[in-house]
C-alpha cells in the first residue's frame, strides 16, 4: 500500500505532488479491480476513466492549474491534457466513454483499465 505522499521527480512543486498522488490513487484502484476480476472470473469487470475533462480536479488543483483552468481552459487542449477546448464538451466526451463501455458486448478482457 502507499503510505506516504508522492515523492518522485519534481515533487517539490505542489502541482507535481498532487498529480503524483492522483496517479498513485488510480493505480491502487485499478489493482483492486484487477484482483477482483481474477477472483470473480464469471463477472466482467472493467475500470474506466473519463480522461482529461478538467472537471472537479481543476477546482482543487494547485497554482497555476486552478487559475489557468478558470480563465483559459483552452490552453489545456493545446497541451493535449483535455479532450476539447471547452470543459463542457470535454465532459460530454468523457461521459460518452462510460456509455460506450457499458453498452454492447465487452470489447476488452475482464480486468482491463480503459483510459
Amino acid at each position: 500500500a502507499i503510505t506516504k505522499d508522492y515523492d518522485g521527480c519534481c515533487s517539490g512543486i505542489p502541482i507535481r505532488q498532487q498529480l503524483g498522488d492522483y496517479k498513485n490513487a488510480k493505480i491502487v484502484g485499478h489493482m483492486h479491480f484487477l484482483n477482483l476480476a481474477k477472483e470473480q472470473p464469471d463477472i466482467h469487470i472493467t475500470s474506466v476513466s473519463p480522461g482529461g475533462v478538467g472537471g472537479s480536479f481543476a477546482g482543487g488543483a494547485h497554482f497555476p492549474v486552478k487559475q489557468l483552468m478558470a480563465s483559459v481552459p483552452c490552453i489545456f487542449r493545446c497541451l493535449c491534457v483535455t479532450h476539447a477546448f471547452s470543459p463542457e464538451v470535454a465532459t460530454q466526451i468523457g461521459a460518452q466513454r462510460y456509455v460506450d463501455v457499458m453498452t454492447g458486448e465487452p470489447k476488452w478482457p475482464t480486468g482491463s483499465m480503459l483510459l
